[in-house]
């Protein structure tokens, strides 16, 4: 929830240049999460 949260106000603020970030961490961990998943089911 951080990660959607820190990407939102990014956008909020129109601070794009340093986006890349917080969004790379979100990405990271919706495919730890995807993949934990997966492994569990």
């Amino acid at each position: 929830m951080f990660f959607v949260g820190a990407v939102a106000a990014h956008v909020r603020a129109r601070v794009f240049h340093n986006i890349m970030f917080p969004g790379l961490y979100l990405l990271l961990a919706v495919a730890a999460t995807a993949y934990m998943a997966s492994r569990v089911g």
